[in-house]
């Protein structure tokens, strides 16, 4: 919907604690340690906070009462099949594989950089010569994928967990604001421009004819906008309190909508307004070459996030668009 600006703030350790929790259920503490294989009640000193579990043992955990971790990590992120495939079963090598899958191109020091921990440390995680604790591991997701709920999800209702649980709220009340229409992405953005915060007041059509939409959607957009908590009246306007990217790659019939809706936009104004860009390449391919494409587009993508991910005081709105459409049938 809009790109992330900060990473978002939650208290790693007490969303772990909680998690943990959450797993365990109405299973006694003492009972689930010994099935771990600990000769102490471990996870007393996980839920409480005190000792913080290692990555790979809140896996481990998953999967002794059952959670399909497997599945629900590929449902997460379609990288992790393989990763997952290569390294069971749960372990420090898998958890060092998945941090690699994550970080990706991202450097050691950008990453501890953006954590407070150092190169050194991020480096042996990658390398799974020292277990990250499951807080670490939160941390990384939320910094490199910003969908720490959807990661959470994986292990419990994120609804449940209280780390998580206001995030959860209000993601999901804007991916149903992009459901119900999506052109209402567009109104958030527009409240972040220099000259709507320089406006004395907030004047009703004044979004409406900055990009182009009625006053009925700009009045429903920011009613549903204030109802998920992204922004607030202050001072006779309004102010936006999370400008962050809303994921719905899970519901394809909203990703559809969304791609339709902004293609047409698009094609609308394709030759008809000055400075807008838009190119095509139509060309023949090798299979093989089909994912090098893909590739390079969603590296290509991920450089213009990091771009747009330190932009300060906006003055524009623009749509920024990656298509790569294989438009023959394959032989039969």
């Amino acid at each position: 919907m809009t790109t992330e600006r900060t990473s978002t703030p939650f208290d790693a350790r007490a969303a772990s604690a909680e998690i943990v929790r959450a797993l365990r259920g109405a299973r006694s503490q003492r009972a689930l340690s010994a099935r771990l294989g600990y000769r102490v009640n471990v996870l007393t000193g996980w839920e409480s906070g005190k000792r913080a579990p290692p990555a790979h043992e809140v896996l481990r955990l998953a999967r002794r009462v059952g959670r399909d971790v497997r599945a629900a990590l590929v449902a997460f992120d379609a990288r992790l099949d393989a990763v997952i495939a290569a390294r069971e079963p749960a372990g420090p090598e898998l958890v060092a594989s998945i941090l690699r899958t994550l970080i990706d191109e991202r450097t050691h020091t950008e990453v501890a950089r953006a954590l407070g921990e150092t190169r050194t440390t991020v480096a042996r995680w990658a390398l799974g010569r020292t277990a990250p604790r499951f807080g670490d591991l939160l941390r990384i997701v939320d910094l490199t994928t910003h969908r720490l709920v959807d990661f959470v999800a994986c292990f419990a209702d994120p609804a449940a967990i209280p780390a998580v649980a206001h995030e959860h709220a209000r993601i999901e009340a804007q991916r149903a604001l992009l459901r119900e229409d999506p052109a209402f992405a567009v109104v958030l953005p527009v409240l972040t421009l220099r000259d709507y915060r320089r406006l004395a007041r907030h004047r009703e059509g004044w979004i409406a004819k900055r990009v182009g939409i009625d006053v009925a959607q700009e009045r429903r957009a920011l009613e549903l906008l204030e109802a998920a908590g992204a922004i607030r009246r202050h001072r006779g306007k309004w102010e936006v309190l999370h400008d962050r990217r809303v994921d719905v790659r899970h519901d394809r019939a909203t990703v559809a909508r969304l791609q339709q809706h902004w293609a047409r936009v698009a094609a609308d104004r394709t030759a008809r307004v000055p400075g807008d860009v838009t190119r095509f390449h139509l060309v023949s391919v090798a299979e093989s070459d089909l994912e090098t494409l893909r590739r390079g587009l969603a590296e290509l993508y991920e450089r213009l996030d990091a771009t747009l991910a330190g932009a300060r005081d906006p003055e524009r709105v623009v749509l920024v668009g990656v298509m790569l459409q294989v438009l023959d049938r394959a032989p039969e």
